[in-house]
């Protein structure tokens, strides 16, 4: 769905819960549309009897229509299967999306905290051999981590 059709969709959700009678402002854009069925006929409101859409019989030929406020209509043949269904396939998209990259920065922070252990071990040997009290296992320990923190940072840097 394109970000126009995504806008025509919205705009037409918003000219209709407009055009919904609301007891206030907030209420009718929060309102819930819901089939009501008493006197065995169907219509769909939300405070009122079918506020939203009911069927209708004109009185100037006896045929069957439906009422409803200003851009009713319009929202629902706008909001068909085939757009929710739209919709529902790029919340997917999005979400999968979402999820990759979280992964990877969870892969990221993981090799970042695995630096800093090596970071903090590697400090406590060099101050170590900055007093001169270090010895020779200390300064393999100060070698070899320097070489590792060396190897850790490239891969971490692609």
């Amino acid at each position: 769905m394109t970000p126009e059709a995504r806008q025509k969709l919205r705009d037409l959700a918003l000219t209709a819960a407009k055009a919904t009678p609301p007891r206030t402002s907030v209420e009718r854009v929060l309102g819930r549309w819901e089939i009501q069925t008493s006197n065995s006929f169907r219509r769909i409101g939300m405070y009122g009897d079918g506020d939203v859409l009911c069927a209708v019989t004109q009185r100037s030929d006896n045929h069957p229509d439906l009422h409803a406020p200003p851009g009713v209509l319009e929202y629902i043949v706008a909001s068909q299967p085939s757009v929710v269904l739209a919709l529902l396939d790029q919340l997917d998209v999005a979400e999968r999306l979402s999820n990759q990259q979280i992964a990877a920065l969870e892969i990221r922070v993981s090799r970042a905290l695995v630096v800093l252990t090596r970071l903090a071990t590697l400090i406590g040997s060099l101050d170590l051999v900055a007093r001169g009290v270090a010895d020779e296992e200390e300064t393999h320990v100060v070698r070899e981590g320097i070489a590792d923190l060396t190897k850790l940072l490239e891969e971490m840097s692609r």
